[in-house]
């Protein structure tokens, strides 16, 4: 039996929406309703976008995805880092909508989202760093590693 649990913002489990995009299914694990389309920043495809107005220090998704070790092979882009040797990989599809918000690296957008990372329960978490309106972009900070490893 499923439990049809209500998340954060007031959705529930069973109302996340399924997008298909260029044949690739994505979904909504976020927790207040968002969507998928062209982001403001150029050449970065896909963005996340706002479908309501949302408070600042909020929770507003789970960056999930399979959990691996630093041993296994994994696509670093979409990979983030609970502990010293667990990774969760976002990349595999359906891909979550969280795996999809941009790094305003090298633009004049600013991040107004975070990860927190919570090693005991093995997930990563998005929170908002300052009050989201309805139709704005999510983005966050990928970190210096991500880009210094690409240039």
């Amino acid at each position: 039996m499923t439990d049809n649990k209500t998340l954060s913002g007031g959705k529930k489990e069973e109302d996340r929406d399924i997008i298909i995009k260029n044949g690739k299914t994505y979904y909504n694990n976020m927790f207040y309703d968002m969507k998928l389309k062209k982001s403001n920043i150029k050449n970065a495809g896909l963005g996340v976008f706002s479908q309501v107005n949302i408070d600042n220090k909020v929770v507003i998704g789970e960056y999930d995805g399979k959990l691996v070790k630093s041993t296994d092979k994994y696509n670093a882009d979409y990979t983030m880092q609970i502990t010293e040797k667990i990774y969760v990989d976002g990349s595999k599809y359906p891909r979550p909508f969280t795996s999809m918000i941009n790094d305003t690296y090298k633009t004049n957008f600013k991040h107004n989202c975070e990860f927190v990372i919570r090693e005991k329960k093995q997930k990563v978490l998005i929170r908002t760093i300052r009050p989201i309106k309805k139709g704005d972009e999510l983005y966050i900070d990928y970190g210096e590693e991500y880009w210094t490893s690409r240039e």
